[in-house]
């Protein structure tokens, strides 16, 4: 693993933010690169409720 990467959880999904790969049970999960960046925003922000006025995707 990168030594820049960020691992970033919720339940059983991770995140490799420096790797950009997605895990589900520690199993890797193809996605895009649109898929990973709004699995991002809402591991990042659990509870939070987004509406489509959201266009900036980090």
């Amino acid at each position: 693993m990168d030594e820049e990467s960020s691992i970033i959880k919720y339940k059983e999904l991770s995140l490799d933010s420096g790797q950009r790969e997605a895990f589900y049970k520690d199993v890797k999960i193809e996605i895009t690169a649109l898929q990973f960046s709004l699995l991002s925003i809402f591991i990042k922000s659990p509870g939070q409720v987004f509406t489509r006025a959201v266009k900036e995707v980090s």
